[in-house]
């Protein structure tokens, strides 16, 4: 991640060695970044590539970013896992709403993310919830290699719906 962070933070922790203050944190987190990127992964093109991406997995490329305007979640730490179900991202082109959580002491997340393309060039000042389609993401693994896969059951939850909002958005979107 890089930009500007505003965060309110009320963590605490004990123990012999790092590990164990980690894996004792408890408390919370109200972070904020605004104006910056995630860097190594785009998730617009992810939601494009849907189709080649179903049985791989997408894999992170040092070439690729997301740009966003702000990034937001308020985190809930107990026994060194850090749990949100507020996480939100905004920018240019694409919108996601999140939950999940990251094991601080071991270093692994399990996230569920629910990412819109935007279908305007309103960028940042467009509508918070926008009409785009929507795949959901499971992100899971070790911080340093995290794997990001459509989540399945989540389309299939409304396959109508999602069929139905697919041919609505045409096929020059994919």
């Amino acid at each position: 991640l890089d930009g500007v962070m505003q965060a309110k933070i009320d963590v605490h922790g004990a123990g012999a060695n790092p590990r164990a203050i980690m894996s004792s944190l408890r408390g919370v987190v109200d972070a904020q970044i605004q104006d910056g990127e995630i860097r190594n992964v785009n998730i617009a093109r992810m939601i494009r590539n849907l189709g080649a991406s179903i049985i791989s997995g997408w894999q992170l490329n040092n070439s690729e970013k997301t740009d966003l305007s702000e990034l937001s979640a308020f985190f809930h730490l107990e026994g060194g896992r850090a749990s949100t179900d507020n996480l939100r991202l905004l920018g240019p082109l694409v919108r996601v709403t999140g939950r999940g959580s990251a094991d601080v002491s071991r270093k692994t997340l399990n996230f569920r993310f629910d990412p819109k393309l935007v279908l305007s060039i309103e960028g940042q000042g467009g509508a918070t919830d926008p009409l785009g389609f929507g795949v959901p993401i499971v992100a899971e693994g070790t911080w340093g290699q995290p794997r990001f896969y459509p989540d399945m059951a989540g389309i299939l939850d409304n396959p109508e719906a999602a069929y139905s909002r697919l041919n609505s958005l045409g096929a020059g979107l994919f």
